[in-house]
Parts: structure tokens; sequence; C-alpha cells
């Protein structure tokens, strides 16, 4: 068979996330896009590789026999790239997902970094970047290592590196749409809404640790397809309150009132890698991250005026204290 990479990758990554639009948007393509090169492969193959049904995605039989030949094929190639051109190969960061501070870090590094080459993308949980940083398929990761649905894997490395404030968004007609400010004790009558089904556990953690540390009542209905579907779903139901990053560039926020909440709930993120990464630009990379955090405060936390998990805030002061030793 004359396999096609790209065909490979996609697959892999469909494999991977179990959603088409969630493989796509990691290999920065179009779902057409991606469902042509999957298709391609199948025909290929001899065989379907997936079941579509609705918003089900699963694995064939030959697609799970497929799966382990088809990541060898990947490694295979990136380790001959690695050898014949040592200084071309890009740096391979998982970003997590299109808003969040990951992206936008980078995309600030890699202008500062004109040598450096970064290959993207998204997982949109860091219990598969994680997977994918011990298989040597990544060389950075960023997420919450909290919550997870496995535990972290030996000989990774990880740092916490900013903390992303969050704020309420609701529908322009929802009864405290004027509102400036909000308070735990305000959306304790509120109430959240946060549809956990397709969200990774570092976000759904986050989400109820918050809701039992004030007492606010959270539902969880409905499907995470991403920001533009929670956006949607939040213009259609004029009583729902719904967190997200106050910092997150969105493409619309037309019918849509974003307000304050105080204290600051903040998502820490991390960054991860291997131990043992050689990648000739990880050093360089993970040192302006520092460098550039450390200069613009990217890590102050003030508890009259920020909040954070327990577990969030005991590493971020053990990792304080571990820095100024």
């Amino acid at each position: 068979m004359d396999f096609d990479l790209s065909q490979i990758r996609a697959f892999v990554a469909a494999a991977e996330e179990l959603h088409f639009g969630r493989a796509a948007a990691r290999l920065f393509l179009s779902q057409q896009g991606l469902s042509k090169r999957i298709q391609r492969l199948e025909q290929m193959v001899g065989d379907p590789l997936f079941v579509r049904q609705h918003n089900l995605v699963e694995l064939t039989a030959t697609g799970r026999r497929f799966l382990p030949h088809a990541r060898r094929l990947l490694a295979t190639a990136e380790e001959t790239a690695a050898d014949l051109w040592p200084q071309a190969r890009p740096l391979r960061i998982d970003v997590w997902g299109q808003v969040h501070f990951p992206l936008r870090v980078v995309g600030r590094l890699a202008a500062q970094l004109p040598q450096l080459v970064p290959e993207l993308s998204m997982r949109r949980s860091l219990s598969a970047a994680l997977e994918a940083l011990d298989r040597d398929e990544l060389d950075v990761a960023f997420g919450r290592p909290y919550d997870l649905l496995r535990p972290i894997p030996p000989g990774l490395a990880l740092q916490p590196v900013y903390l992303d404030p969050l704020a309420v968004a609701m529908s322009v007609g929802h009864a405290h749409a004027d509102a400036e400010v909000l308070t735990p004790g305000d959306l304790r009558s509120i109430g959240l809404w946060w549809p956990l089904e397709n969200s990774q556990g570092e976000v759904a953690g986050f989400l109820e640790s918050y809701a039992a540390q004030f007492a606010i009542p959270i539902t969880t209905d409905g499907l995470n397809l991403g920001v533009d579907h929670l956006l949607d779903a939040l213009r259609a139901h004029p009583t729902r309150v719904g967190l997200i990053g106050s910092e997150w560039p969105l493409s619309s926020t037309d019918g849509i009132t974003i307000v304050e909440v105080r204290p600051v709930p903040r998502f820490l993120w991390w960054v991860a890698c291997r131990e043992d990464a050689r990648h000739p630009q990880l050093g360089r990379f993970l040192g302006l991250l520092e460098e550039t955090g450390r200069r613009e405060g990217w890590l102050e936390f003030d508890p009259d005026r920020d909040w954070l998990p327990d577990a969030d805030r005991a590493d971020l002061r053990a990792s304080a204290a571990a820095a100024a030793t």
C-alpha cells in the first residue's frame, strides 16, 4: 500500500479525538478536508475505519487494528526527518484550543524567535497531550494537571505559567445583563450552566470546585461542542450564565454580555515537557516563556482579589517558594 502521511495523520487525530470537528481543528483543516483524507485512506485499506452516527464517532475493528500501525508510521517519518534534518524539525506544541492563552502566547513568542518553527495541535485535553508527550509525539503541551482521567506519566516536567482570568457570559436579555460586577453570592441565586458532556476533566473539575466552594448551583445539560456552540446556547436561553475566559478573542459577542466576577476566578495554565527532551529550540522557547511571564506578572495572585481551587493554589504557592530558593 502507498500510504499518504497526511491521510495517516488525519486518521490518528480523529481516532484520538473521536470527534471530527476537534480533529480537524487540531490539524488546522476544515472538517470536510479531514473527512476526505480519511475516506481516501478507507478506500485504500478496503474497510471503514470509523462508525459515524449523529454525534457518535467510534473506531471499527479494522480501525482499532490499524491505529498502532498508523502511529508507528508517523513516528518513523518524524524520526527520519529528525535524523536527516535535525535543525529543521518543528517544535511540536499542543496549545489546547483555539481561543485560549497557549495559542496566543505561542504566537507572541514565535514572533520573537524567528528560528522557531512551531507545529501546533489542539487536543483540548491535557490527558491526551501528556500521553502524546510520553510517546514522544509532542515536545510541549499546556493544560491544567488536575482532575485528569489518568495519572501523569513519569519523566515529565510541569511548571505553572499563567493565571487566566474568567468572567461570566449571558444573553443580553438576562435579568443581570446590566450588572457591572457579580459576586459568588449573586451567582448563588442565579446559578451557573456548563455542558459537561464532552468537557475535559481538568475543566469540569475546576468548575465543580468553584461551584462547591461558594454553594453555587450548577446545571450541566447539553453538549460541549466548542466556544461558538456555548455562546449560541447562552443566546438561546436568557436565564443561563456560563464562565468563560475574559481574554478570549471571541469571533462574535452579538447578543452576549460579559460581566466581571469578584473575586476573579483564575484558571491556572501549566506547561509540560519531557525531562529528557532534546529539541534544539525547546530550551529557548521555555526560557522566553518564563522570562515573559516573570516580567509581565502572569502568576501574581492576590487572595483578596482572585480565586483558585485549593490544589491549584497550594501548588502555585509551592512553585513560587521553590523559585525563590
